[in-house]
């Protein structure tokens, strides 16, 4: 895993395309990143902040940006800036273990977004256990009774979270 700084121009680009974190990121004082095999990992303080991959979803490739679980997990007042989906304690294992979001699992639905987002799926406590991809729009997911409604991105215990506790070793 090569690490590389962010040059003041390539921090402002990120300010601009992830405007939910803008103000968090213009506090920065150093952001560093990681170049992995389909992933891009911005890293401050040891903390993995930010994830930026393209994916393949409902057959369509597009880049996505998401925060990742250590910081919004540290940064709570954050999350009100996604869509929240908050699971039930049946579905809790299988979502933190990379399971898809189905719609049967679902107690609450929060926030107003549309197909494509990035959501932020919660379990009964309030900790964000996974990350999303909206495959309905919140209004038509509030409106169904079963399906798959979630593409589970990153999760509890995957590759991302590993490299977050890798760096908090010592």
């Amino acid at each position: 895993m090569k690490r590389h700084l962010l040059s003041k121009r390539d921090m402002k680009e990120l300010i601009n395309a992830v405007p939910e974190l803008s103000d968090y990121l213009r506090g920065l004082s150093e952001l560093e990143y990681y170049g992995l095999e389909d992933l891009t990992l911005y890293v401050a303080e040891k903390m993995p902040i930010l994830a930026v991959t393209e994916l393949i979803i409902e057959g369509v490739k597009r880049e996505y940006r998401f925060p990742t679980i250590p910081f919004i997990n540290r940064n709570p007042q954050l999350q009100d800036r996604y869509g929240l989906i908050d699971v039930d304690q049946g579905a809790v294992s299988h979502v933190a273990g990379g399971a898809d979001v189905m719609r049967p699992g679902i107690k609450t639905i929060s926030g107003n977004f549309s197909k494509g987002s990035i959501v932020l799926v919660r379990d009964p406590r309030g900790l964000v256990i996974a990350v999303g991809v909206a495959l309905y729009s919140s209004g038509d997911m509030i409106g169904m009774n079963k399906g798959k409604v979630i593409q589970n991105i990153h999760h509890v215990n995957d590759r991302i979270w590993r490299i977050f506790e890798e760096l908090n070793k010592d």
